[in-house]
């Protein structure tokens, strides 16, 4: 779709538009579906490129470590736990500037495509350039979809990145499309564009052809370490505009509200008339835990100092947890665990970097080592109780959470929450979607 017709939507009345978005939404979509992806870096950090808003970055002091590709045993295990759970696609992404054939990190790469394809699951990856050699060869292996972001519009492109160009981005998609593999593909909002950045990438992404199988409309969360820690967000508005101007001029695509989400409140990820985001947390409606059938379920064990996700019965995952140093107890202030049902209620720090330090539930920095009683790293899982006795759950601010006194996991020593070892909730994470049930027992 062309800039001019793209810029006339965005001047529409909110609601006309978002009414428009609706119906070419039920006309292409018409079954109420959302697919449940997962995503697993299998490559994490001294990545050689200065995208300004990512962690990963070898030139930025980030606090993210260089490590090594991850084993395919530890891949396979994340990719069963996955597919175990209901997720239909999975998506491996590494942070390096690209893949060339006949290396052997390439060949590697493959090898565990092979094998991970083999679970009946779409498998996507994000491995930075790639030219028509790599593109075949990825898509023999099993590939099915390919992630590169154009991140932003041409004209602004280089105040965000310097170490590669627009077309470069450009040329990639254009020989994953020729190998015959899909293309996922959107951008970032937040990283110091204006409304004619954020129309001109839509522009650029919708004249694709063939247009995008995935729109991702990330919202910026903003590292420490790297130039845009301080950038502000976008107002949930233009959030809503951009995405319903996605769903529009992209109507078979899937638009899908990516990085960012889970800084929103309720009212800012399903209502486009909320006023401001929501600063307080909002008690939970009893009526909403009723709402999906969820086959898994979560069990923590006080006495064993575990927890344990199964599926229709069967165990897909298994940890060693820390609950409160104080024991058992319902009051607020007790630092103690509540037993009893529970629902996740929230999941909060997609995205962000392992060890990533939470302060009221905001991503800040990754933890340095400083000292503190009690600090909430890497993932959030924040429970509300389903009983009169732990209905205070939620204003308790009661999570499973990552933690940096990983040495005290498997005793209680926690403030009440329960801890995780920061990779333990990582795949916790990835595994349990908003209203898993959950049960806390002695």
């Amino acid at each position: 779709m062309i800039y001019s017709d793209l810029e006339a939507l965005h001047q529409l009345p909110l609601f006309e538009l978002i009414q428009r978005a609706r119906s070419v939404h039920e006309e292409n979509w018409p079954a109420a579906e959302v697919q449940l992806c997962t995503l697993l870096s299998i490559k994490t950090g001294g990545c050689s490129e200065d995208c300004s808003y990512c962690a990963q970055s070898a030139r930025y002091k980030s606090g993210v470590d260089a490590e090594r590709l991850m084993e395919k045993c530890d891949i396979m295990k994340r990719a069963e736990a996955a597919r175990d759970s209901g997720s239909t696609r999975f998506c491996m992404g590494a942070a390096w500037r690209g893949v060339r054939s006949g290396t052997k990190r390439f060949d590697q790469v493959l090898d565990i495509i092979n094998d991970v394809s083999e679970l009946g699951m779409e498998v996507c990856v994000t491995l930075g350039e790639v030219g028509p050699e790599e593109a075949v060869a990825l898509k023999e292996a099993g590939v099915t979809a390919y992630n590169h972001n154009i991140d932003t519009s041409p004209e602004y492109y280089p105040n965000v990145v310097t170490t590669h160009t627009f077309q470069d981005r450009l040329n990639t998609i254009r020989n994953v499309q020729d190998a015959g593999m899909a293309v996922c593909c959107g951008g970032i909002l937040g990283l110091g564009e204006d409304t004619s950045d954020r129309l001109r990438m839509l522009e650029v992404v919708s004249e694709f052809n063939p247009q995008p199988e995935s729109v991702p409309i990330n919202s910026l969360m903003p590292m420490p370490g790297t130039p845009m820690a301080e950038n502000k967000g976008v107002d949930v508005f233009e959030l809503v505009r951009i995405i319903a101007i996605a769903r529009i001029s992209m109507p078979k695509a899937k638009v899908r509200l990516s990085a960012g989400r889970t800084n929103l409140s309720e009212e800012g990820q399903s209502n486009p008339t909320a006023s401001r985001l929501r600063q307080t947390p909002m008690i939970p409606d009893p009526e909403s835990h009723k709402r999906p059938e969820i086959d898994l379920r979560i069990e923590v064990s006080i006495s064993e100092q575990t927890v344990k996700l199964s599926k229709e019965g069967s165990v897909i995952f298994k940890a060693p947890v820390s609950t409160a140093a104080n024991g058992i107890g319902f009051e607020e202030g007790s630092n103690k665990t509540p037993t009893g049902q529970f629902i996740v209620r929230e999941k909060i720090g997609e995205g962000a970097p392992l060890f990533t330090s939470f302060k009221g539930r905001l991503p800040r920095q990754v933890w340095q080592g400083e000292s503190r009683d009690d600090a909430i790293l890497t993932r959030i899982l924040w429970l509300a109780g389903l009983a009169e006795e732990n209905k205070n759950t939620y204003l308790r601010y009661i999570y499973f959470h990552g933690t940096h006194a990983e040495n005290l996991i498997g005793q209680p020593a926690s403030c009440g929450c329960i801890r995780l070892r920061n990779n333990d909730i990582l795949t916790l994470f990835d595994i349990t979607p908003i209203f898993t049930p959950v049960t806390i027992s002695l």
